[in-house]
């Protein structure tokens, strides 16, 4: 929706409840960031979710749950001015090809910047602050140079792979085979796309304890075999971990996959930063009905 831009509602909210813009409002990232804010366990909100379709079904669920929709490119600047206009803090989030993703966490932090908002969250990738060569990651990790620039108190979030990216396996898992490219000897990190919500929450509601901090959001690190027994635990039957070769794997993806085997990340450090307990991969699979 280049050049136009749509508001059910907007301004800073009464009775001082800060007024949030959150990017991607109906994805994944976004919607988890909603649903903490409007959950009342991080304090008061008023909420402006951002989408690019402000007459979709994820819009109409967020109106009615008493989101503002905004609608707008988050690469249109003119759109991203208006969407930013009156706002306290903004969550950011890109999505795309890399040039895409550079081109909307810039133009959001730019509309940000200029119209003095006053907190900026943004969740980039893990470990993407180390510019591996992956253009994707190099991608998040060029944003994040933007907005330290930009927004020296910044809060920057690092998650890893999701929890909920075994979904697109569940099939075959429940069939009783995991399998999955982890180089030998490595483990695997993940996080709960919900406590990327929580934790940008809890940013937004302290912003003196997260100011100028990059959390890095991984819940647990498993090897192969103990992620197919958390599934055999939840399923209630055997699962046999089968580890896909990287080289049967398309190279930049491949890529992708010794890197995340490589960069550390330590749960222990996530749960430091963060006034709750994660959710396991365990967890996770319960709630999302596995196993029923």
């Amino acid at each position: 929706m280049t050049g136009q831009q749509r508001t059910d509602g907007g301004g800073r909210s009464d009775g001082g409840r800060p007024t949030v813009l959150v990017a991607g409002a109906t994805g994944t990232q976004g919607g988890a960031v909603v649903d903490a804010l409007a959950s009342g366990a991080f304090g008061e909100f008023e909420v402006r979710g951002l989408t690019r379709d402000a007459d979709g079904a994820g819009a109409r669920r967020l109106r009615e749950r008493g989101v503002a929709v905004v609608a707008g490119d988050m690469t249109d600047r003119a759109a991203m001015d208006a969407a930013v206009a009156g706002v306290d803090a903004v969550f950011g989030v890109t999505a795309g090809d890399p040039a895409t993703e550079r081109a909307q966490g810039r133009t959001l932090v730019a509309a940000a910047a200029d119209a003095a908002v006053e907190r900026y969250v943004f969740s980039s990738g893990g470990a993407a602050h180390t510019t591996p060569g992956i253009p994707h990651v190099d991608a998040k990790g060029d944003v994040e140079t933007a907005v330290w620039a930009a927004f020296p108190d910044a809060t920057v979030l690092r998650p890893f792979s999701f929890h909920s990216n075994f979904e697109r396996q569940r099939a075959e898992i429940e069939a009783g085979r995991l399998a999955f490219p982890l180089p030998e000897g490595a483990r695997h990190a993940t996080v709960d796309p919900r406590d990327i919500g929580r934790t940008a929450a809890a940013a937004l509601a302290d912003p003196e304890a997260f100011a100028g901090v990059a959390v890095p959001l991984v819940a647990e690190r498993l090897a192969l075999a103990e992620l197919a027994d958390v599934f055999a635990d939840v399923l209630g039957r055997e699962v046999e971990p089968v580890r896909v070769p990287l080289a049967s794997l398309d190279e930049g993806f491949a890529a992708f996959m010794r890197f995340l085997a490589t960069v550390e990340a330590d749960p222990e450090a996530f749960r430091e930063a963060v006034p709750f307990e994660p959710y396991t991969l365990r967890e996770y699979l319960v709630d999302a009905g596995w196993g029923e």
